[in-house]
């Protein structure tokens, strides 16, 4: 089953994402966070042959990024956040997109996400707005912070509700950390908005 997100973005928009970093950087070793049933990494594993390490926020199924961390310290890699926990989701792991790129502080990360609040905990949406994407936030501010990436490319879809409950933007950034993004050519996509009736909820 595929995130939120992916469905929301389109399958082939992420898939030719995922190939355009390829393409450009290589085929790296791919660190998924938060892995859930693993369909989307098998997709992106079979598709473009790539080395694919699954982790789960308690060990699960995969690799425990504790147990992975302690045993490889090796950065040369893109580390892949599929719709992580929000802030203010009562789960125990609502940080662990951050604590996962504290960690193995990767050259280059893929992530999707509600830039809104819906999915990403508070602190890596900071981090990903203060890294040059704009942001708003739902029913908060984003926080000045310092950070080492630098948003090179994303795609972005609006949902516009037709109630008072705020907008949903579901994007797919690839950061890069600062010491490999000189001269990297930038590029933001926006996909055309939809808008969502009071008795739809795509969350």
């Amino acid at each position: 089953m595929y995130s939120k997100g992916v469905v929301c973005l389109g399958l082939n928009n992420v898939m030719k994402f995922m190939k355009e970093f390829y393409d450009e950087f290589g085929k790296l070793k791919t660190i998924s966070i938060g892995s859930g049933d693993g369909v989307l990494e098998d997709d992106i594993k079979k598709r473009f042959e790539v080395d694919m390490v699954k982790i789960e926020p308690d060990g699960g199924d995969y690799a425990d990024i504790k147990e992975y961390i302690g045993t490889s310290k090796d950065d040369d890699c893109l580390m892949f956040i599929n719709w992580p926990y929000p802030t203010g989701s009562s789960n125990t792991y609502e940080n662990y997109d951050i604590i996962a790129i504290q960690a193995l502080h990767p050259k280059y990360v893929i992530a999707i996400v509600d830039s809104t609040g819906g999915a990403g905990s508070k602190s890596f949406l900071n981090m990903i707005a203060n890294s040059g994407l704009d942001i708003e936030l739902y029913l908060d501010e984003v926080v000045p912070c310092s950070t080492n990436y630098v948003v090179i490319r994303s795609i972005r879809k609006k949902y516009i509700h037709d109630n008072i409950m705020g907008n949903n933007q579901m994007d797919i950034v690839l950061l890069v950390r600062k010491d490999y993004a000189e001269n990297l050519k930038v590029s933001h996509e926006i996909l055309p908005s939809e808008r969502i009736s009071d008795n739809c909820n795509i969350m």
